[in-house]
C-alpha cells in the first residue's frame, strides 16, 4: 500500500514539473495580415458613354499595414481584360482615364493587392455603346428652302440620321421627325416644307443598331430672305410697276421685305 502511495506522489510531481516547464521556443500564429480596402467612386453605376469618349474612373484605397505606394492597383474590364494600372496618391485616391474601351456593356473591376498578396475589389457597370454625336453646321437658306449639313458619323454600328424640327427650343425628339437617312455618307438635307416668316430649331440624332440615340447641337433659323429698306412698305410700293396688282400683302409674301429697324 505504501508503494502505491509513493508511485502516485511521483506521478503528481512529474505532472506539475512538466506543466511549469517553459517551451523551447514561443509559439507563433501564421497570418497574412489585414486585407486592403477599395472603393469605386466614379463613374456612377450604369453610366452611358459613346465609343471613343475619354472616360475617367476614380476610386479610393486604404491599407492598415502597407503604405499607399506599396499597393498594386489594377483596372479590369470583363470584355477587354486589363485596361490599365495606377498608383494611389498620398490620400489613397486612384484614377484611370481611357478612351480605348470597346463597343460593349462593361463591368469595370477596381482591384487592389497589398504586399502580403491580399486582394480586395470593387466594380461599376457602364454602357459604352452610344454613337458619337455629329455637329450640325450653321443653317443656310434661300427664299423658300432650308439647307442643313452636318459632320459624318463615326459610329461603327451606324443605323441612321434622324432630323427633328420644332418651332420651340429644347424639344429634341418631341419635335417633328422630318427625315430619316440611312446612308452614313449622306450629310445634307433640304427642307422645303417650311413657312415664310416662321422660326425653326433643328437637331440631328444619330441612331445605332442597338436603337440608342445621341443628339447633335441645335441650330436656329428664320425662314425667308429679307431686304433692308429705309422707309415704309407703302411708300416703296409707289416705285413698283407690274401688271399684277401690288399690295402690301403681296410684297410681304413674295419679296420678303422687312422694315429697317430704327
Amino acid at each position: 500500500m505504501k508503494m502505491k502511495y509513493n508511485i502516485v506522489l511521483w506521478l503528481l510531481a512529474f505532472v506539475f514539473v512538466s506543466c511549469d516547464k517553459e517551451p523551447d521556443r514561443p509559439s507563433t500564429i501564421e497570418t497574412d495580415g489585414f486585407k486592403p480596402t477599395i472603393k469605386m467612386l466614379s463613374p456612377q453605376n450604369d453610366a452611358v458613354f459613346a465609343v471613343g469618349d475619354s472616360i475617367i474612373f476614380c476610386g479610393r484605397a486604404s491599407d492598415m499595414e502597407d503604405d499607399f505606394a506599396n499597393l498594386t492597383i489594377d483596372w479590369i474590364s470583363n470584355k477587354d481584360g486589363t485596361i490599365g494600372t495606377s498608383e494611389a496618391n498620398t490620400t489613397g485616391e486612384v484614377s484611370l482615364t481611357t478612351d480605348m474601351l470597346s463597343l460593349n456593356e462593361h463591368s469595370i473591376v477596381l482591384k487592389v493587392t497589398d504586399l502580403d498578396g491580399n486582394i480586395s475589389k470593387d466594380s461599376v457597370h457602364i454602357y459604352n455603346n452610344l454613337p458619337k454625336a455629329v455637329t450640325l453646321y450653321e443653317i443656310e437658306k434661300d427664299y423658300n428652302s432650308i439647307y442643313l449639313s452636318w459632320s459624318k458619323s463615326t459610329a461603327t454600328d451606324f443605323a441612321s440620321y434622324k432630323i427633328y424640327r420644332s418651332e420651340q427650343s429644347g424639344q429634341g425628339m418631341n419635335g417633328e421627325l422630318i427625315a430619316t437617312i440611312e446612308t452614313v455618307e449622306d450629310t445634307v438635307y433640304e427642307d422645303v416644307d417650311v413657312i415664310i416668316g416662321h422660326h425653326y430649331y433643328y437637331q440631328i440624332f444619330v441612331e445605332n443598331h442597338s436603337g440608342i440615340y445621341i443628339e447633335s447641337n441645335t441650330e436656329f433659323i428664320s425662314v425667308g430672305k429679307y431686304i433692308q429698306i429705309a422707309g415704309s412698305i407703302t411708300r416703296m410700293m409707289k416705285h413698283f410697276t407690274s401688271t399684277i396688282p401690288i399690295t402690301q400683302e403681296y410684297i410681304s409674301i413674295h419679296y420678303k421685305i422687312k422694315k429697317e429697324e430704327k
